[in-house]
């Protein structure tokens, strides 16, 4: 998890006076590093946690003399990218951002992000045509909200990175009845008014006359094969768990892209149990960590279990009504909504304090 922000401003020195604060209300998101760049009257900012390539030479915004890049998430197919399509480049790093970094200065955005596979957010301003592009991935794994007024554009991977300088007004009556609604599900909209999230499988293009465009570059909709579908329809069962198989290991096997030690979230139930015994096939130095949500709703026997039986270590975290209220406050401030659809992120919170520590 990293952070990205950012300005586009008509007026540049009061664009600049305030960007630090938004850096800087987002240092939780990238202990590791952080830094801006500013040309003209666009302005970068980038929270970093090291994940791939943990040198310095991974440090962003990227930027050279076709653009500059602000990103979080990953290209789980950045490998097969650089030998594809990037073959004549000289790297100074081995970090995907540096390959996306130069697939978009060489295809342009809207060729470059349909070829990505991973889960991502991230800012780019195209110096030669002087357009900034927002992007977010497929499904909206990786946030950025946006806004604007009469000086500028802002953007951020939080929305408190906004109130910094924004200081836009809360929408009382979606507040009243986000209680209502479950807000931390909303697709486009936030509780504050002009501050937008960016939707899945879409980016904003901005020109240099402030022109904002939106596209949407992915729906669901577009996986939809008919000949796809009778060609699975027409293989026998045992063909067609073989080839379930295959697909199942390839992409679990594709996101163990890291230099830094691996863990794994398991609740006890199928699917994390399911893809950590895959995980373990191709990286034997996992660790596991599991809530036990004391009570009668516990899973712990299950992580245990699982435990055992592949052979990794297990830290449990246990979770009861007091930890619920204590990390309550703590949790809403970080998720910027009512928690209502997702109450599992706060005993999460606290597996991820654990995992920290290990």
């Amino acid at each position: 998890m990293c952070g990205i922000s950012g300005i586009i401003g008509k007026n540049e020195n009061k664009v600049e006076k305030y960007f630090q604060k938004m850096i800087n209300s987002m240092n939780h998101r990238g202990p590791d590093y952080s830094s801006k760049y500013s040309y003209k009257n666009v302005h970068m900012g980038h929270n970093r946690l090291s994940i791939i390539d943990t040198s310095d030479r991974g440090n962003q915004p990227f930027e050279n003399s076709d653009g500059i890049l602000s990103f979080n998430g990953e290209i789980y197919n950045y490998k097969k990218l650089k030998r594809k399509y990037l073959k004549d480049i000289e790297f100074n790093s081995t970090s995907d951002t540096e390959v996306l970094f130069h697939m978009l200065n060489v295809m342009g955005v809207e060729v470059a992000i349909k070829l990505l596979k991973g889960m991502f957010a991230f800012s780019y301003f195209d110096k030669r045509s002087s357009r900034l592009y927002l992007c977010r991935d497929k499904l909206g794994i990786k946030p950025l909200f946006w806004t604007e007024n009469k000086d500028s554009v802002g953007w951020s991977s939080e929305i408190k990175g906004l109130l910094e300088v924004f200081n836009p007004e809360i929408d009382h009556l979606r507040t009243i009845f986000s209680y209502a609604a479950y807000p931390d599900a909303y697709r486009n909209q936030t509780l504050f008014k002009n501050i937008s999230i960016l939707e899945p499988g879409t980016f904003i293009e901005i020109d240099k006359h402030f022109k904002i465009i939106t596209r949407e570059y992915y729906s669901v909709l577009d996986d939809l094969d008919i000949d796809y579908y009778h060609e699975l329809k027409s293989m026998s069962t045992s063909k067609i768990e073989k080839y379930f198989d295959n697909l199942l290991n390839e992409s679990v096997q594709s996101m163990l892209m890291s230099d830094v030690p691996f863990g794994s979230f398991v609740s006890g139930g199928l699917d994390s149990n399911l893809i950590t015994s895959i995980a373990k096939n191709y990286n034997n130095d996992l660790k596991l960590f599991s809530s036990n949500v004391i009570g009668q709703h516990s899973e712990i026997e299950y992580a245990k279990f699982l435990s055992k039986e592949i052979g990794l270590e297990l830290f449990i975290s246990n979770f009861d009504r007091a930890d619920f209220f204590e990390n309550f406050a703590k949790c809403t401030y970080h998720y910027e909504v009512p928690i209502l659809c997702h109450p599992n992120s706060i005993p999460f919170s606290k597996i991820s304090s654990l995992a920290m520590e290990q």
